[in-house]
């Protein structure tokens, strides 16, 4: 069906569509959002300025501003960073100035996080909101944004909705956006979509029976592959991969049988020490010597990928378990035979209590988790000496 002609007597009824106008004018119209925006091309790419809505303005006054935004272009102007009231910011404009904004307050740590936003609000935010202008955007905007992967990719569709919501909250400090955060959840999109929690079928990492955890100790502590020995060591270990991927000589102290590093989950500013089993010193012992001080090195001298792990772990036993699960491996084993859950949750590197509990408890119980680890490992052993 052909759309309307529009006309200031018709511009409040014409239905949802966008409507072009003449002379690089267009109106947008959804639902009752009706909005002018000025269409020109900068660097080979199409541009959309929202000009305003048509509540404030008429289509003369519409026509009269994409003249003056026509000059100010000619004589040179970046009209793209004119934030006036607003009504020139569009979203693909300005959401990852937002997120490098929030990088700096947060100050975070891991150079991914900024790339993992940008490629989440990338994917599923701009192809919806990317050309409104920001402070047109509504709730129903991000309702739209969200309730096509609620469902389906729900932990994906939570995290999306938090980064609007923090992206939001930064352009109402940079003055950009002057209402209520349309992404908030509380009082705002609990009220269209169910708890996340609700819909998401909880999938922990798949552990390893302690069969398999014993298969896989005897055929890698025999192996000369690198990557077998990194995983052993994880499992005697109980350590996370990204823990025992980066262990270095400088941190094994052969003479107490300890490893102390400081690859903390938990941030905290001392070291983590882990002690050794006698089939661990005896799985160090038995690597090659290499140059540096990097244990599990790769042929080119760097830590060996973390995908590594998962992948020759997946292959061996042929189920798609993980290096997390083998810390359920053994915790579940720990409880198995009943050793007691402060030192279980200590070898996991665990708090074990509430913040005044831990004030108390500030030992990490070093020697009291000694025996307990040559224990997991004799245990994992068992099965060659029987």
């Amino acid at each position: 069906m052909q759309k309307p002609r529009v006309s200031q007597k018709n511009v409040f009824s014409v239905p949802n569509g966008k409507y072009y106008l003449g002379d690089n004018l267009l109106l947008r119209v959804r639902g009752s959002s009706r909005s002018f925006f000025f269409r020109f091309y900068k660097n080979n790419r199409s541009h959309e300025l929202s000009i305003g809505s048509a509540r404030f303005l008429t289509i003369a006054d519409a026509r009269n501003k994409v003249v003056e935004l026509k000059s100010r272009i000619f004589q040179g102007e970046n009209v793209l960073v004119e934030k006036q009231g607003n009504e020139l910011v569009l979203f693909e404009d300005v959401y990852e100035e937002a997120i490098r904004g929030i990088e700096r307050t947060k100050k975070w740590t891991n150079t991914k996080h900024a790339a993992q936003w940008i490629s989440t609000i990338k994917t599923y935010a701009v192809p919806i909101i990317g050309r409104y202008a920001v402070n047109d955007i509504t709730r129903d905007d991000i309702f739209r944004v969200l309730s096509p992967i609620w469902e389906t990719k729900t932990e994906t569709a939570s995290r999306v909705r938090g980064r609007l919501e923090n992206i939001f909250e930064f352009l109402k400090v940079k003055g950009l956006y002057k209402h209520d955060n349309p992404a908030m959840w509380k009082n705002g999109l609990s009220v269209l979509l169910p708890p996340a929690k609700k819909i998401i079928n909880v999938k922990h990492q798949e552990a390893m029976t302690f069969a398999e955890a014993q298969s896989v100790a005897k055929q890698f502590f025999n192996s000369e592959s690198i990557s077998h020995k990194a995983i052993l060591f994880g499992l005697l270990t109980a350590s996370r991969a990204n823990e025992f991927q980066k262990a270095k000589w400088s941190e094994i102290d052969f003479k107490t049988k300890t490893w102390i590093h400081n690859r903390r989950k938990d941030k905290k500013k001392y070291p983590h020490r882990v002690p050794l089993s006698d089939q661990c010193i005896a799985l160090l012992k038995s690597l090659p010597k290499k140059q540096g001080d990097l244990i599990f090195a790769s042929v080119h001298g760097s830590p060996l990928a973390l995908d590594t792990f998962r992948t020759v772990l997946q292959k061996n036993v042929n189920r798609k378990v993980t290096m997390h699960g083998c810390r359920s491996t053994f915790r579940d084993w720990c409880a198995e035979n009943g050793v007691d859950r402060v030192l279980s949750e200590k070898s996991l590197m665990h708090a074990t209590g509430n913040e005044v509990e831990e004030a108390y408890q500030r030992s990490d119980l070093l020697e009291l988790r000694r025996p307990i680890m040559q224990a997991w490992a004799n245990a994992l052993f068992s099965e060659q000496s029987a």
